[in-house]
């Protein structure tokens, strides 16, 4: 699972580059005319608060426009990005804030021993946990946002519940690799565009914006995939679905089909060959996994690519990474949700 989200947050950015270019180039062209606000008028206290809100909002606009066009497709948003700041902007930016004080109160109580005993090692340590304990809410929170984002808005309350079988996945999905991959990029890359500064102009100092959006796309992209997986394990989460004791759920990245049992046959076996009937005019005959609740096949000339199905509760899930989704066409007389 680590795995498959680590290659969803890199594959889906490079898939989409163009269009994420042309989504955000007007926000980023935003963010750099800001940016230079912001050092011609420093000394200016409300000047640089004022300018400051404007970045802030922009790198909203760039997250859920990096959000919709990851989990729903290039069609989501407008070819150059969005401009209209409506309800579910407005609901993305106040449950970030929410979200901000939530950590920003658990580090305050966690930096009050330092008040009364700065020497001590002691109130050090207490700060070191409630940043820890700061960064686990932040991971588990955090998935409200992309819900927002594709307008499947949970709340906060509800992202807490739904990652409470992910600590370890959320924790180093949203925070420990993020973390990594912006201290590897961010210091190599500030080091390069610091050397072009010196050596060839300081008005290069406007790729420093560009290097903030670029990393910032990849932590959105990290957050995206988590939601991703954690979505298709459970899309009773994120959907309004009604079941009745007879249906049995099946679901790609795409399709949400429910069969009732009763009218259709329906079995591991009976999807597991159907699926073998797709794919096997595509090369993937070679099987790696045949359990009673999972399967998987490869195309040996093609790497990084499978199809899966496994089972889990009255729940068929079909996931085909890197090659053309399943087509359950077979099972749409029933009712698709």
């Amino acid at each position: 699972m680590y795995k498959r989200i680590i290659n969803s947050t890199f594959y889906p950015v490079f898939e989409n580059k163009f269009i994420l270019m042309k989504a955000l180039f007007l926000p980023l062209l935003s963010i750099i005319v800001l940016s230079e606000l912001i050092l011609k008028y420093h000394e200016s206290g409300f000047i640089v608060i004022f300018l400051s809100i404007l970045t802030f909002l922009l790198n909203i606009t760039i997250a859920i426009t990096t959000h919709r066009i990851l989990l729903l497709g290039q069609d989501s948003i407008p070819p150059w990005g969005l401009f209209k700041f409506g309800g579910r902007e407005f609901s993305f930016l106040i449950t970030s804030i929410a979200i901000g004080l939530t950590i920003g109160v658990v580090v305050l109580f966690g930096a009050i021993p330092m008040m009364f005993m700065p020497e001590s090692i002691i109130p050090q340590i207490i700060l070191v946990i409630a940043v820890f304990f700061a960064t686990v809410f932040f991971s588990r929170l955090s998935l409200a946002l992309p819900s927002i984002a594709i307008n499947k808005e949970i709340s906060i309350s509800d992202a807490w519940d739904y990652t409470k079988n992910y600590k370890l996945l959320t924790y180093f999905t949203i925070v420990i690799f993020p973390t990594i991959f912006t201290i590897i990029l961010g210091i190599g890359y500030q080091l390069a565009i610091g050397f072009l500064i010196k050596v060839i102009s300081p008005k290069l100092n406007i790729l420093y914006p560009v290097l903030d959006v670029f990393i910032t796309v990849f932590i959105v992209s990290a957050l995206s995939a988590t939601y991703k997986v954690i979505k298709e394990d459970h899309p009773e989460y994120f959907e309004k679905i009604t079941r009745q004791e007879n249906d049995a759920l099946i679901i790609n990245n795409k399709n949400r089909i429910l069969v009732d049992t009763k009218k259709t046959p329906l079995s591991f076996e009976i999807i597991k060959n159907e699926l073998i009937k797709q794919y096997e005019e595509l090369g993937f005959t070679n099987t790696i996994v045949d359990k009673e609740d999972s399967w998987m096949i490869k195309n040996p000339e093609i790497k990084n690519a499978y199809v899966s199905l496994s089972f889990n509760k009255s729940q068929y899930k079909v996931e085909a990474y890197n090659i053309k989704e399943a087509d359950l066409n077979l099972f749409s007389k029933e009712k698709e949700v």
